[in-house]
């Protein structure tokens, strides 16, 4: 399977987005393959340099169903999460997402 969608949940709409969770998937033409998943400690991301705006979290903060993105107890930090997802993803792989200026870049 040489596609991945790639879903990121960030607090900030900027490619330099905090990010809170990583969800993907690898796909072909007969259907759904392996999948990974990891939800991100928010202080390791703003720790790595990565933003947060006013009005995302102000979004967040008015969903009603985020509390398996904001899970500490579940979180693990950002460096070690990206090392995880950069060994699942395979070098030859088409990446899929909200657009190649947002959870592709």
């Amino acid at each position: 399977m040489n596609n991945v969608m790639i879903d990121l949940e960030t607090m900030d709409t900027a490619p330099t987005a905090a990010i809170v969770s990583i969800g993907a998937v690898k796909f072909d033409k007969n259907g759904l393959g392996d999948q990974f998943y990891a939800v991100i400690d928010l202080a390791s991301a703003i720790e790595c340099g990565l933003t947060m705006s006013a009005s995302t979290v102000q979004w967040w903060h008015n969903q009603p169903n985020k509390t398996d993105t904001f899970d500490g107890n579940k979180s693990d930090l950002l460096v070690p999460v990206l090392k995880a997802f950069s060994n699942w993803i395979e070098c030859d792989t088409r990446v899929w997402g909200n657009g190649s200026d947002f959870d592709n870049v």
